[in-house]
């Protein structure tokens, strides 16, 4: 089993310093082309400047955009496309309809080309019977951001990975982040700092109340923090997720890391058992971070995670969510899609019951919705049987 743990332990590290091939040496370009279709106007469309990429707008109409490269790349940098739209809080519902001669679900902009070009010869399309048979219903709903609550009652501990390969730009700049928090954290919250590595130290024993003494030496413990030694998480998350929850204050846990570990499901399950009492936000930082881990803690505690590929956007995506986990989620939301889909709760043997939207016709995907934080998007979806797709939206809609 040691022989083992450290193979995987010495592949982890392989991978993080595998050498990248310079853009120069590849042989191929991407073309991208985005089609790019909003619930309210779109305002304007850009590449991030940070990307260096150019686009050029072949298709311009209030709602909807075509933009692709106006040249071909070789993809050394992440394509990061912004959207500006007039309402981006707008809730949006959009219609997919199987494609059974491709035995999937057809491209929405096929479909409007189609519907067009019939519209043009006048032709009944006859097929349309057929087409809507079996579609897909997606509700796109963006909950606006607003500031975070000063005064929340909250449990907040950072888990952060100082291990070697946190070395150099990246520890650098997860202290800051980390300074520029500590300044603005709730007044009637409790927060400890949990640094790890091949060991782990703690800021306090037990989480303490938030004053200016205890963000003086919350202030010094994150000065002196050094990135040495390997990645050793299971042991500092398992003490926290096993420390009894301090009545009235709901446990959040901001973990900062950018290693991979051996038995993944082994974490993600423990993350599940305590999502009751306690949410995982994770931020997986550089390219080797482990997304499955990073993604799994934070699902299965209901939390939200974030992949930073770039070490000085540490700042700027840990503070959004952070400033969205410090706000009240929506929780036990629900869509109302009419008559097709019935909620059940409990099973009949009496064993508790995930909430469901099931019935013969259609199922909602997901069945059990997570929080919806402020400044984030969620999307439902479900299948129905249909005859048309016209005045379908009637019956349904969003409620809290």
């Amino acid at each position: 089993r040691r022989k083992q743990k450290a193979t995987k332990e010495e592949e982890a590290e392989e991978a993080k310093s595998a050498k990248r091939v310079d853009a120069s040496e590849l042989e191929y370009e991407l073309t991208i082309v985005a089609d790019v279709q909003m619930a309210s106007e779109i305002t304007r469309v850009t590449a991030s400047s940070s990307s260096q990429h150019a686009l050029k707008t072949v298709y311009d109409k209030p709602n909807r955009r075509i933009l692709k490269l106006t040249s071909g790349t070789k993809l050394d940098k992440d394509f990061v496309m912004l959207i500006d739209q007039s309402d981006p809080y707008l809730t949006r519902a959009q219609i997919e309809e199987f494609d059974a001669n491709g035995s999937s679900f057809k491209d929405p902009t096929l479909k409007n080309k189609e519907v067009e070009q019939k519209e043009e010869e006048g032709k009944e399309g006859k097929d349309n019977e057929k087409a809507s048979a079996s579609q897909v219903v997606q509700v796109s709903f963006n909950r606006e951001f607003v500031e975070p609550d000063t005064d929340m009652f909250c449990e907040v501990i950072f888990l952060v990975d100082v291990s070697g390969s946190m070395a150099g730009q990246r520890i650098k700049n997860t202290k800051e982040t980390l300074q520029v928090f500590l300044n603005s954290l709730p007044t009637n919250c409790l927060f400890n700092i949990v640094a790890f590595s091949h060991r782990h130290a703690k800021l306090f024993p037990h989480t303490k109340p938030y004053n200016n003494n205890t963000l003086a030496e919350a202030q010094l413990f994150v000065e002196n923090m050094r990135a040495n030694g390997g990645t050793q998480i299971y042991r500092p998350l398992h003490e926290i997720l096993t420390t009894k929850p301090v009545e009235g204050y709901p446990r959040q846990v901001f973990l900062l890391t950018d290693g991979e570990v051996g038995d993944t499901d082994r974490f993600v399950r423990m993350a599940g058992e305590s999502a009751v009492s306690t949410r995982i936000f994770s931020f997986g930082v550089g390219r080797g971070a482990s997304l499955p881990l990073c993604k799994g803690l934070a699902r299965k505690s209901r939390g939200m995670f974030e992949m930073i590929v770039e070490s000085d956007k540490i700042t700027e995506q840990v503070m959004r969510i952070i400033t969205s986990a410090l706000q009240p989620p929506l929780c036990n939301a629900v869509v109302d899609w009419g008559e097709g889909i019935k909620p059940l709760g409990n099973r009949e043997d009496g064993k508790d019951q995930e909430q469901q939207q099931i019935s013969k016709v259609s199922f909602q995907v997901p069945a059990r919705p997570p929080p919806i934080y402020p400044g984030r998007q969620f999307i439902y979806a479900t299948n129905v049987r249909v005859l048309s797709a016209e005045g379908g939206g009637g019956k349904g809609g969003a409620r809290k």
